[in-house]
């Protein structure tokens, strides 16, 4: 007998998480989120929300209190 089974990857973040993002040119930045918004595809500014999944929300943005943002599909570790 074969069992299929699903696993479910998530990435959930939210308000006061500190996080590391790889921005463009390959910078590491870490920082502690400050606002997150689910955008439009292309868009910086959207619909603020206090947490979401960024593996099911792909278009978004984070708002970091060193003073940089980056793109929900940057981030690469929840600290």
């Amino acid at each position: 007998m074969i069992l299929n089974v699903i696993t479910t990857k998530t990435m959930k973040i939210k308000v006061g998480d500190t996080v590391t993002a790889c921005l463009f040119g390959g910078e590491l930045v870490t920082g502690k989120i400050e606002r997150i918004e689910i955008c439009a595809r292309n868009s910086k500014y959207g619909k603020s929300v206090t947490k979401c999944d960024i593996l099911k929300h792909s278009n978004g943005v984070v708002d970091m209190d060193c003073g940089r943002w980056c793109y929900l599909n940057q981030i690469k570790s929840v600290n």
